[in-house]
């Protein structure tokens, strides 16, 4: 094995193997919070952020619903959405369930549920012990039965 097997162990509980976090780089979001405190040229002092706000204060002042907007979820936060849930979310999920199965069972010609069989009867074939076949009997006969067939007589 290569490399050092202490390092395969995890950590304690309680303890963070980085504990700092992922650091979390937003370059355009430092760049505009530096620029916004900077002053703006011809301003009388203000900065940007403050020309800025007075400018989304004077349009909404003048009836711009999208500056309100925009001013209402900056001091107030956005509206909350209702939802509506009444009753048991699951209330109808296994008739529905069942429908889908249908569905998919009506879907399939009897070659393809015969070659399902197959694939699952190989699976659990290889999974059985090898002293007896008893699961395998009681699937075949189970599948013959949900085919409207007969079982395969014993060997």
């Amino acid at each position: 094995m290569r490399g050092n097997p202490a390092n395969l162990r995890p950590w304690p509980k309680g303890v963070s193997g980085n504990p700092g976090g992922r650091v979390k780089k937003q370059p355009i979001t430092a760049e505009l919070e530096r620029l916004l405190g900077e002053e703006a040229p011809n301003r009388e002092g203000h900065t940007w952020a403050q020309v800025i706000a007075q400018a989304l204060l004077e349009q909404a002042s003048r009836g711009d619903v999208r500056a309100i907007s925009e001013l209402t979820n900056r001091l107030e936060g956005k509206p909350l959405q209702a939802v509506n849930v009444n009753g048991d979310p699951l209330h109808g999920l296994s008739e529905r369930l069942e429908r889908i199965r249908k569905r998919q069972l009506d879907a399939l010609s009897l070659e393809e549920i015969n070659q399902k069989i197959r694939q699952l009867e190989e699976r659990l074939r290889c999974r059985e012990p090898q002293n007896g076949n008893e699961p395998t009997r009681a699937i075949e006969t189970q599948s013959a039965q949900a085919l409207g067939s007969q079982p395969p007589d014993p060997e």
